[in-house]
């Protein structure tokens, strides 16, 4: 997870809230690379991880993760849930509010690293609610990035005081569904100043 950024006030669902980028980079030593499958389209699908070896091969690994057909952030296409955990506090403060994430579906939106990709588009299964299987990914070096415009990306702050300065802490595979070479590097954060008009970075880490 790298930390958030472009912080900016707006509005979701007519709330007017806290809104911010996040961006999920891959650095291990093989893409990301998850299939979901079920067996009718009344269900969730259940997902797998599939695993690149050096030798060429390819081991399937089960998870605890589904995938759901999204409409809430109006994207239509098949995410993968419980990808994040977005929250916030004062600094002051060890209580935190959670914003809410519809899911992910992993796509590669920048390259970081120079590295080919192994070529993750995004589709997600667009357009496909009764898709009974969707293959999704993120490539070595290539990020996924949640603007600060989609929705989900958002935190209701109307019973916080302001000004103030902030935490905001966001993680990646909090629930530990995904295999990795590292978990070290999976919480990323940013010291924020607020006022009700103006949202600032001060810095990385707080």
């Amino acid at each position: 997870m790298l930390p958030p950024e472009a912080f900016r006030w707006g509005y979701q669902d007519g709330q007017r809230g806290l809104r911010f980028t996040s961006l999920i980079q891959n650095i291990g030593g093989g893409p990301l690379d998850v299939t979901g499958t079920r067996p009718d389209k009344h269900q969730s699908m259940v997902v797998t991880q599939n695993i690149f070896q050096s030798d060429g091969g390819k081991r399937q690994v089960s998870t605890e993760s589904v995938m759901t057909y999204s409409v809430r952030d109006g994207h239509e296409h098949f995410h993968v849930l419980d990808v994040a955990l977005y929250r916030i506090r004062p600094v002051a403060s060890t209580t935190w509010s959670v914003a809410h994430k519809e899911g992910f579906c992993f796509e590669d939106d920048a390259d970081l690293q120079g590295r080919t990709p192994h070529h993750y588009p995004g589709e997600c299964g667009d357009g496909m609610p009764d898709a009974l299987r969707v293959d999704e990914g993120l490539s070595v070096g290539w990020v996924d990035n949640y603007d600060w415009s989609l929705w989900g990306q958002f935190f209701d702050l109307s019973d916080v005081p302001l000004p103030g300065y902030f935490c905001v802490e966001l993680t990646v595979d909090p629930m530990n569904l995904f295999a990795e070479e590292t978990r070290s590097n999976n919480v990323a954060s940013s010291l924020i100043h607020l006022t009700t008009d103006t949202a600032r970075v001060l810095g990385e880490g707080c």
